[in-house]
């Protein structure tokens, strides 16, 4: 996930919710991404942060900075759900590697999953 993409035409949605709350879209084989930007205070330097996403149906990737920091389950590989490893009922919690965090400045969280019937919430952890 390239951290300079322009999203400025994506939808915003509020978190948490879950995909057709904000999406016409109510099929199965559900791909998306959302993104959030987030300050980090310089003062935090030397701490670890978590993000906490909770439970996501099915499959995740999460991103910092444009960096995977994690993933569980496996995104499909071929029709429908073809090659797919379902983690929906993992709680998802991923500690963020310290050089994937810029202290005293923004950072993206990119989130990137298939089938959705998520609830996000982000946590940062002192």
């Amino acid at each position: 996930m390239d951290p300079d993409f322009d999203d400025s035409q994506w939808q915003e949605v509020t978190l948490t919710s879950i995909w057709e709350d904000h999406s016409d879209y109510h099929e199965d084989y559900v791909y998306g991404w959302y993104r959030k930007t987030i300050d980090i205070p310089a003062e935090w330097e030397g701490h670890a942060l978590k993000v906490k996403l909770g439970k996501i149906d099915d499959v995740d990737a999460t991103y910092s900075n444009g960096q995977k920091i994690a993933q569980s389950g496996e995104f499909p590989t071929g029709e429908g759900e073809e090659g797919m490893i379902s983690a929906w009922d993992w709680d998802r919690e991923y500690e963020i590697p310290t050089e994937a965090i810029n202290y005293g400045e923004k950072m993206l969280l990119a989130y990137e999953y298939s089938m959705l019937r998520v609830a996000v919430a982000y946590i940062a952890d002192r």
